[in-house]
C-alpha cells in the first residue's frame, strides 16, 4: 500500500499500528507462555486479526471507499487495538511475576541486583500517532529443573527452544 495517494490516511496509519501492536502482543504473549507464566492468548488474537485483515480489502485500506465504510472501517481498527493491548498489558503483568518488577499503570520497574533504589523505569504505552515498543533486558538466572516435564510443558519447551 505504499506509494498510494488517499484522502484517507488515518485508516492507512491505524492500519500499520494495528499490525506492529499486533506483533508486539504475539512476541510479549508468546515469551510469557514459554515461561510458563500464562496460557497463549490466541482466540483474543485471532480476533484482533480478523479485524485488521478484513479492513485490508482494497477499497477500505486505499481510503477509496464512501465515509460510511471508512467509519466502519475505523471503528474495526479501534476494536482491534483494544483487544491487541489487552493481550499485551496481560502478557506483561504475567512477564513482571518472573522478574523482581513492578507494573501498574501501563509501567513498570524492574529491580536490578533486589536494589529498589537502583530501578530502570520504563514506559509502555501505545497512542494512535506512534507505534508502541518497550525495551527492557531481564537477566534470569534459571535453575534447572530435575523434575520429568509434564506433556504440556514438553509442548511447550518444544515451541520455546
Amino acid at each position: 500500500h505504499m506509494g498510494t495517494f488517499t484522502t484517507q490516511a488515518a485508516i492507512k496509519r491505524a492500519n500499520r499500528e494495528c499490525e506492529v501492536l499486533l506483533r508486539e502482543a504475539e512476541l510479549w504473549a508468546t515469551l510469557a507462555m514459554c515461561l510458563g507464566l500464562s496460557d497463549y492468548p490466541q482466540r483474543d488474537l485471532q480476533a484482533a486479526w480478523k479485524l485488521v485483515l478484513l479492513n485490508q480489502f482494497h477499497d477500505s485500506v486505499t481510503g477509496s471507499c464512501i465515509e460510511a465504510v471508512a467509519r466502519g472501517v475505523r471503528d474495526r481498527y479501534s476494536e482491534a487495538e483494544k483487544l491487541t493491548m489487552h493481550v499485551m498489558l496481560v502478557a506483561l503483568q504475567s512477564l513482571t511475576q518472573f522478574a523482581d518488577a513492578e507494573f501498574d499503570d501501563g509501567s513498570f520497574s524492574v529491580h536490578e541486583s533486589g536494589d529498589e533504589r537502583a530501578s530502570k523505569r520504563q514506559r509502555f504505552a501505545s497512542t494512535s500517532s506512534q507505534e508502541s515498543s518497550l525495551s527492557s533486558s531481564f537477566s534470569t538466572s534459571s535453575s534447572a529443573s530435575t523434575a520429568t516435564p509434564a506433556p504440556a510443558d514438553e509442548a511447550r519447551l518444544a515451541v520455546c527452544n
